[in-house]
């Protein structure tokens, strides 16, 4: 956030479209100064505000379950935790993404022990992750993001280990850079393009409508299949 901004500029617009994670406190400040406010992408149950969100949690157990039922079983997950922005654009608390939320109960659900490393957000988490995780032979990795995937690559390749031959990857978000690693990524698509469409049709019924209950709106998320897995789920 950019550390100039002040609540009261908030004001000057008709209504505000947040994207990106915040405090609690931060969304009240901000509505005392914009009450039309329309969120994406935040799964925290947040009952004064309109949300738009993917469905990463529905599309991850999917996958989870379409792998299992191919012979699938040894599955880890490389990811991060959440660290939503207070009102001084710092971030001193975290919480569970909602993609590690979903891998860990299904795992529980099915009595599988789970493998999984959280180590944030960068190319680097993703290697590093990675390399702790390999010592535990699984057979698939879901990893939380296309960035994190890169790094993943790279310790895959120091240790000689093909993709998807010795192990199959799966990823979030389908960013542009998905389709030109070697080899391409498989990946979930956060129907990203959609969730701004809707939000902006959101904030206009919202500005419109300003006593109608907020609401919470989920996509669907859907994976693009790529060279990275051996198996297409569609």
């Amino acid at each position: 956030m950019d550390k100039a901004f002040q609540f009261t500029d908030a004001q000057k617009y008709d209504g505000v479209i947040v994207a990106g994670v915040f405090t609690q406190e931060f969304y009240a400040n901000l509505a005392k100064n914009n009450p039309h406010i329309v969120l994406i992408d935040d799964y925290r149950y947040l009952p004064a505000y309109d949300i738009i969100r993917n469905s990463y949690f529905e599309a991850t157990q999917i996958v989870l379950d379409q792998l299992l039922e191919n012979g699938l079983n040894k599955i880890a997950f490389i990811g991060g935790n959440i660290h939503p922005m207070n009102n001084n654009g710092e971030t001193t608390d975290s919480y569970q993404d909602i993609r590690a939320k979903a891998y860990l109960m299904w795992t529980r659900l099915h009595n599988i022990s789970p493998l999984i490393a959280l180590n944030g957000w960068t190319p680097k988490d993703g290697f590093d992750s990675m390399n702790a995780l390999l010592k535990d032979n699984f057979q698939v990795a879901l990893i939380a993001s296309d960035q994190l995937t890169i790094g993943a690559y790279r310790a895959l390749k120091q240790h000689q280990l093909k993709v998807p031959q010795d192990l199959q990857i799966i990823s979030y978000n389908d960013s542009d850079i998905a389709e030109y690693l070697v080899p391409s990524l498989s990946s979930i698509n956060p129907a990203s393009l959609s969730m701004g469409k809707i939000a902006v049709q959101r904030l206009v019924h919202r500005l419109n409508n300003p006593n109608d209950i907020p609401i919470h709106i989920n996509l669907p998320a859907k994976a693009t299949w790529r060279e990275s897995s051996e198996i297409n789920l569609n």
